[in-house]
């Protein structure tokens, strides 16, 4: 066994200091190679009274950690001590200039993978993707310098043909199972494209930075996410306007919290979209604004391509549905009175009660239809209940149209309770010049027609109304 560390290589080569060991001293690797990121061991075998330091494991192993390519450590027997040092038998991948993943789509640079390994080494190329290992070349030896080139060219088209979105580079060594290098291959349209669907498993989970975040806009599919980290838009990466598009959506129909700003590297269709959905949401006014908006909608709703995750498809449906219904003030009160006449809560749902006053309104509603429907005490008390939530209404609303409608049905409960002396000409300019009558408003069928010139000449007429 040649000693180590005693001369210089260039003043060796005239005295080569070797040392004869006894048998029974050997080194052995647990296997032919070994990746370089990941530890390796060997088996030392010692004859009696011999020892080796750093002194091997309980189970007879030295492991050599992470990136050494150099088994080192001292035989000793006695005061004899020698220094010895083993090449490791390691392979490594790099991808040349310095990245982690190869994608498909950047062909404008001239990039290599740089193959380390043992000279003399036989290996092959394959990539390891959902299907399995994937062979991209034949075998080629590692020559003397310890270094191999695979030009991009040498496995372009295989890789092309094995139509993969996703996948770890490996290398084999003679029959053994492709070693994974810890290296990628990703192809941006097909992990668009497949993303959804992949597999837990799937090593477009394992993508380097990327993994975790595919991960999560999977996840979008099912649920939402409070919060949502964009550390994607500092690399320059094939799916970085993709992903920033995911995230602007997940904030504008989900309210996700973004932990950085994506808005400039957003599809300009993703952009538009979400801005327009903002604006619908805000909007709640009726007729001329809603009708606005609807008609600024993208071209892209028709068919909402760019929207994957079904719940927002269903989000901007339900928006469309709203501002149309807004739109048209005739069919959004319509709505409100059909929910109102039935009694089953449902009638605080609609767009109409949920302006402001709404609630107070929709009470009040109730309450008038439970009266029309009695008779004697039990229509005063609900009349008289009504009345003071129309009051009410009136007082905190800001929505015209829904002090409009607090207006009317105050006056027809005040009519039907006997207590006209109440209607004034302050109450009537609450729905003048509004365009809706009492047909429209009152859930009672009996109001159908309601004469209010009669009731109006009444109140002027009285006493109290004067006061008022």
């Amino acid at each position: 066994m040649e000693s180590k560390g005693l001369f210089r290589q260039a003043l060796a080569l005239p005295r080569l200091p070797f040392s004869v060991l006894p048998k029974g001293i050997a080194v052995r690797f647990t296997q032919q190679c070994f990746r370089a990121d990941e530890p390796a061991f060997a088996r030392i075998s010692l004859a009696k009274g011999w020892r080796v330091v750093p002194r091997p494991t309980v189970d007879g192993l030295m492991q050599i950690p992470t990136g050494e390519r150099l088994l080192e450590g001292v035989l000793e027997n006695g005061d004899f001590r020698m220094p010895f040092s083993i090449r490791v038998p390691r392979v490594s991948l790099a991808i040349h200039p310095h990245q982690r993943i190869w994608w498909r789509e950047d062909r404008q640079r001239k990039r290599t993978l740089h193959i380390e390994g043992v000279p003399g080494l036989s290996c092959a190329l394959w990539l390891l993707d959902d299907r399995g290992p994937v062979e991209l070349t034949k075998s080629f030896r590692i020559g003397e310098s310890g270094l191999f080139r695979l030009c991009e060219p040498d496995f372009r088209d295989a890789l092309d043909l094995a139509c993969s979105a996703a996948g770890e580079l490996a290398l084999s060594i003679a029959d053994e199972p492709p070693l994974p290098a810890g290296c990628h291959f990703a192809s941006g349209p097909r992990i668009i494209e497949r993303v959804w669907d992949a597999p837990d498993s799937s090593p477009l989970f394992r993508l380097p930075e990327l993994g975790e975040t595919f991960r999560l806009i999977r996840i979008l599919q099912s649920r939402e996410l409070a919060n949502l980290d964009c550390h994607f838009a500092e690399d320059e990466s094939p799916v970085r306007s993709w992903l920033s598009g995911m995230a602007l959506c997940a904030r504008t129909f989900d309210g996700t919290r973004l932990i950085a700003d994506v808005s400039e590297d957003v599809d300009e269709a993703v952009r538009v979209l979400c801005e327009w959905y903002t604006r619908a949401v805000s909007c709640t006014s009726p007729c001329e604004p809603s009708a606005a908006i609807l008609k600024d909608r993208p071209s892209d709703l028709s068919d909402l391509k760019v929207v994957p995750v079904t719940r927002w498809k269903n989000k901007i449906q339900e928006q469309i549905r709203r501002l149309e219904l807004q739109s048209d003030l005739a069919a959004l009160i319509a709505e409100w009175r059909n929910a109102v006449m039935q009694l089953d809560g449902t009638a605080s749902s609609t767009v109409f009660a949920k302006r402001s006053g709404g609630e107070q309104l929709t009470n009040g509603a109730e309450w008038y239809l439970k009266g029309m429907r009695h008779h004697d005490s039990t229509r005063q008390n609900a009349l008289t209940r009504a009345i003071g939530d129309l009051e009410r209404c009136r007082e905190r609303t800001d929505c015209s149209f829904v002090r409009a409608a607090a207006a009317i049905l105050l006056e027809l409960a005040y009519e039907h309770s006997g207590r006209s002396e109440h209607i004034s000409d302050v109450l009537r300019k609450d729905y003048q010049n509004v365009g809706i009558t009492a047909a429209d408003i009152s859930p009672w069928n009996g109001d159908n027609g309601a004469n209010f010139d009669s009731i109006r000449t009444m109140a002027t007429g009285s006493p109290a109304a004067s006061r008022r």
